[in-house]
């Protein structure tokens, strides 16, 4: 008759337990995973926080959360993950009524990218393990991966020698502080040309400026090569050319913008981001290089080119222009000569093997400002 009962209570218990369980089971339970920084460049050692709170007095004897990563994180070795497309955890834990439980994941980022975790999902057993209940939590979590930053000595001295030219170039000519005329020289802008004076004394003369304190440069970069076959690592090379110029520019006191013919996953259209100065400018267009996708679709780049430089207002015509592009054809070509013929600064940077680099450089005779870039086998 104990046994009985004993059995009685224990079948009671159960499907008390049960009933408790599954209506209650994630009352009051809070998941978080956050990284323990907003941005990281390759190589850096980030943080990977999973907080579990448990605010109830019902405890859990066995909670699964779970998740999925880049594949490019490389996380220490670990029985409780899986790699696929992603880099999946299924992380375990037993947890008390009014408990935390905090743990902390150490990880390596090898990748450019934007990394976010948008969700959690919760697996937990009942006091006799035998049911499971399942729950999805929603989560924040979001990682800016910056693009690689070129080192090679002879990369950075090319990378002076464009900004260089910038500078002695006509960038810092005000045209609202008029100094004087002087004669023409070969390489002087048309748009500078004072018809007037030409005129009255029978030659091409120029205006001249004072020196301007800021220097207004548009990079666009072309994500669609000539390369057949798979380019990832082509196009992730042209995406750190433009990071390295792009710090380089800011560090020179440039007013810089952005512009490639990629889709920016917060707008869904092709990156834009409008010049700016400064440390907080530069995280910025770092981020947005950070978002875009290599794999998408590029849109069409002299589109993108001209579009920009129709809605240029006449207080930015003192804009320069650097045309970063392995995809060298003749339309791409002919804008960019339509452009340095309307008296703009223009300068294109191609990026190319050095068996390409000869004849690409017949292909270019046509433009003024051009740079070839040479890259090897172990730069990319």
């Amino acid at each position: 008759m104990q046994y009985i009962a004993a059995i009685a209570i224990a079948i009671t218990l159960y499907f008390l337990q049960d009933s408790y369980y599954r209506n209650h089971w994630d009352d009051n339970l809070s998941v978080t995973i956050d990284y323990n920084k907003s941005y990281s460049h390759i190589g850096d050692e980030v943080k990977l926080t999973e907080t579990i709170t448990n605010r109830k007095r019902l405890p859990l004897s066995v909670l699964f959360a779970k998740f999925h990563t880049s594949k490019s994180f490389v996380f220490e070795q670990s029985d409780s993950s899986a790699i696929s497309d992603h880099y999946y955890r299924n992380d375990a834990f037993s947890i008390l009524g009014n408990q935390q439980i905090t743990r902390i994941l150490s990880f390596r980022v090898t990748k450019r990218g934007y990394y976010t975790i948008d969700s959690v999902h919760l697996v937990a057993k009942d006091l006799f393990l035998t049911k499971t209940y399942a729950a999805v939590s929603s989560n924040t979590a979001a990682l800016y991966v910056y693009p690689m930053l070129l080192t090679n000595q002879k990369e950075l001295n090319l990378t002076h020698s464009i900004i260089g030219d910038l500078i002695t170039r006509n960038l810092y000519e005000d045209p609202l502080s008029f100094r004087g005329i002087r004669d023409y020289h070969s390489g002087d802008s048309m748009r500078y040309i004072n018809w007037k004076s030409s005129a009255r004394n029978g030659r091409l003369q120029v205006n001249t400026f004072f020196a301007s304190e800021q220097s207004h440069v548009a990079l666009f970069v072309n994500l669609d090569t000539l390369k057949p076959g798979h380019t990832e690592r082509l196009k992730e090379y042209i995406l750190s050319i433009a990071a390295t110029l792009i710090q380089q520019m800011i560090s020179y006191g440039f007013s810089v913008s952005l512009h490639i013919n990629l889709s920016d996953p917060f707008t869904r259209n092709p990156l834009s981001i409008a010049e700016g100065m400064g440390t907080e400018h530069l995280h910025t267009l770092f981020q947005g290089i950070s978002r875009v996708d290599i794999n998408d679709t590029p849109v069409d780049f002299i589109s993108l080119v001209q579009t920009h430089r129709d809605s240029t207002t006449k207080a930015n015509e003192n804009i320069s222009y650097i045309i970063l592009s392995n995809y060298r054809n003749p339309d791409l070509l002919n804008c960019c000569k339509n452009i340095q013929d309307q008296g703009y600064s223009l300068s294109f940077i191609c990026p190319d093997y050095p068996a390409s680099c000869k004849p690409a450089s017949i292909k270019l005779s046509a433009l003024s400002n051009v740079y070839f870039w040479e890259i090897t086998n172990d730069e990319i």
